[in-house]
């Protein structure tokens, strides 16, 4: 009797330090997950702020253009407008799909 019960502790110990070992493991691993999430994010980040600056600045210049061939060009002033009004859009379409994705990230 006594035997088993020494057996029943070797085991039950064993299973312990496993138990112990594997939440380690899984610390570690949740870890190494929340990092390379929040590395995913930032990069998604960097990359919205990107286009979004490229696209304003893109606006702005088209704005400086119109301000200058506003005196002389209706037609072209019209299409220029039509032009940036786009780049308004496509850069609001843009950052509603990045923020997509890092809503999923």
């Amino acid at each position: 009797m006594e035997a088993a019960l020494q057996k029943s502790e070797e085991h039950s110990t064993r299973l312990l330090k496993d138990s112990l070992r594997l939440q380690d493991g899984l610390r570690r691993l949740t870890h190494q997950v929340l990092a390379a999430q929040e590395e995913a994010r930032k990069k998604i980040s960097h990359e919205l702020q990107d286009e979004i600056a490229q696209t304003l600045l893109g606006i702005n210049v088209r704005l400086l253009s119109l301000k200058q061939g506003a005196r002389s060009n209706s037609r072209g002033l019209k299409d220029e407008i039509a032009t940036t009004r786009r780049l308004v859009v496509e850069s609001a379409h843009s950052t509603r799909r990045v923020a997509r994705e890092v809503g999923k990230a």
